[in-house]
């Protein structure tokens, strides 16, 4: 598994916009590179989390088809 600061070597290595860029460009680029890598991890929901997510939505699911059944029940031709 590759680090991030090897991933960013290797995504700008393989830029073709990074041509011709100061080496002090080059360092400002993949550290720029490694703290949005960190910032997106800081914002990723855990696995507990979206479990949890899941879980609260399909009671609201349910609860919306219930309530819909209950009034197509009240409104049927009988």
């Amino acid at each position: 598994m590759k680090t991030i600061r090897e991933d960013a070597e290797e995504y700008y290595s393989n830029n073709i916009f990074c041509d011709g860029i100061t080496e002090f460009e080059h360092d400002i680029a993949i550290r720029c590179y490694i703290a949005g890598a960190k910032n997106q991890v800081e914002k990723m929901y855990s696995e507990e989390e979206v479990i949890e997510i899941a879980k609260q939505y399909a009671k609201r699911c349910q609860a919306t088809i219930q309530s819909t059944q209950w009034l197509t029940e009240q409104f049927k031709k009988k």
